[in-house]
């Protein structure tokens, strides 16, 4: 079973999950039925979520230097 390793809200208010199933979803928290976005991508554990100044969410796993980068202003916010 996979389990949270890293968890951020952005400033949207949505929350961001990183898992041990190398998975990360984005929940939206702003309406009464709490909603995911799966992101795959990774090939190990989530060890970081970091939201940078530029509208950016970093994702760092376990395996190695591989950054991922999603501009959650674009891509998430309708």
């Amino acid at each position: 079973d996979a389990s949270v390793s890293s968890i951020t809200v952005l400033p949207n208010g949505y929350l961001v999950s990183g898992s041990t199933d190398s998975s990360i979803k984005i929940w939206d928290m702003n309406n009464s039925n709490i909603t995911s976005t799966t992101l795959i991508g990774h090939a190990s554990s989530i060890v970081s979520l970091t939201i940078l100044p530029n509208s950016f969410l970093q994702s760092i796993d376990i395996s190695g230097p591989l950054v991922f980068l999603l501009n959650y202003k674009k891509d998430l916010i309708k």
